[in-house]
């Protein structure tokens, strides 16, 4: 204690000061690289860890595959170029190859990869033969892409199709608008003409319908202009009846609903199954022509109302009566090659379009080539 009750303080040399600052600094050095070897040891630890843990599984998946001799394993000579579509909440029903008890991604994609005949794998460690059926589930699912070299672009364009085709089942919903114009004339129920009464009715009652309008990726017009065009017997006076029906539904629809009007009928559809065609939709409103899918049978390129890239062709006729349901649609599959004898029908003039006239120049002398004439 100095005089007057205060503190004396004795200035240090710089040679002192030095010294000290040399010492701090050594010391933090010293702490800084003990802390840093630590850290290395603590990640070698761990990565021999990991290391030991991908020997086990690849252990459990040689004895996985040793145990399943039966299944016949084909090992791809590279695998450079697979790479794997991920599908979340996903997974096939049944087509498993084997179970090889790991949900380590990169083990998986391993050992699919090497295996010729696996064609995907989920989360819980099921690897899969086969693409389809895919549902929904709580694994997700990976799907082997090949590159072109290893998979033949046929088998690549069935799988495309086949995953459309699941997410279409799944999310297609179709709104069907309540109309009460023209109910009162009723559509052929006989094999002529008969696929537009006969897809309404399938349709209403199909899964892909819905009641929930802001739900629907389509909407169906549910018009039938083949009862328009027979409910008098003129060809001309029911032509201009059919198209005064189809302008009605459209004006009845843009007054009663929002959705023509936010597309202009681009995500609108329906049928006509009648020699009219398209034509029907001509003066019913330029829209309908324009930008909604025309179901119909007239799909010729020399048609000005049938447009290729949005219309799509249906058959007229689904068969002779009685019409059975169930039967539709497989093309005489269960026919007796032996009786059918007829190759090509063509019904109508032979003279008209543009591959009509050739057939008959070519084949109209041939024994087997018959030419009926019925007028009906």
């Amino acid at each position: 204690m100095a005089r007057g009750g205060r503190f004396a303080y004795r200035r240090c040399s710089p040679l002192k000061l030095l010294i000290l600052t040399v010492l701090v600094f050594f010391l933090v050095t010293v702490l800084t690289l003990v802390a840093i070897q630590k850290t290395q040891k603590k990640h070698l630890h761990l990565k021999e860890k990991v290391k030991n843990s991908e020997n086990q599984d690849r252990k459990e998946v040689k004895a996985e595959l040793h145990e399943n001799d039966s299944i016949e394993i084909k090992t791809c000579t590279t695998n450079t170029d697979i790479v794997y579509s991920q599908m979340l909440n996903k997974d096939i029903v049944g087509e498993d190859l084997f179970n090889i008890k790991t949900t380590d991604l990169k083990l998986l994609k391993k050992v699919c990869s090497a295996i010729e005949s696996c064609r995907g794998f989920n989360t819980n460690g099921w690897l899969k033969k086969s693409t389809s059926p895919v549902q929904g589930a709580l694994t997700d699912l990976y799907i082997k892409e090949l590159g072109m070299g290893q998979l033949n672009i046929f088998t690549k364009q069935e799988q495309i199709f086949q995953l459309d085709y699941e997410e279409m089942k799944e999310k297609l919903k179709i709104y069907i608008y309540d109309i009460n114009i023209g109910t009162e004339m009723k559509s052929p129920k006989d094999f002529k003409f008969g696929v537009e009464s006969l897809f309404i009715d399938l349709l209403i009652h199909s899964p892909f319908v819905t009641q929930d309008a802001s739900e629907a990726v389509f909407f169906f017009i549910p018009s039938r202009c083949t009862a328009y065009r027979y409910s008098v017997a003129d060809h001309h006076d029911g032509s201009q009846i059919a198209e005064k029906k189809m302008r009605d539904i459209i004006a009845d629809i843009q007054k009663s609903y929002p959705y023509w009007d936010a597309t202009l009928g681009s995500d609108h559809f329906y049928i006509c199954c009648h020699d009219i065609g398209a034509e029907v939709s001509y003066h019913a409103n330029p829209y309908l022509l324009k930008n909604s899918i025309a179901l119909v049978n007239t799909a010729d390129y020399q048609d000005s109302h049938f447009i290729p890239h949005k219309d799509i062709s249906l058959p007229p006729h689904p068969g002779k009566p009685p019409i059975i349901v169930a039967g539709v649609g497989k093309g005489g599959r269960d026919t007796n090659p032996s009786l059918r004898t007829t190759l090509v029908f063509f019904a109508g003039n032979l003279d008209s379009g543009p591959l009509r006239p050739v057939f008959a120049k070519l084949w109209s002398t041939d024994p087997d080539f018959k030419h009926i004439i019925r007028y009906v």
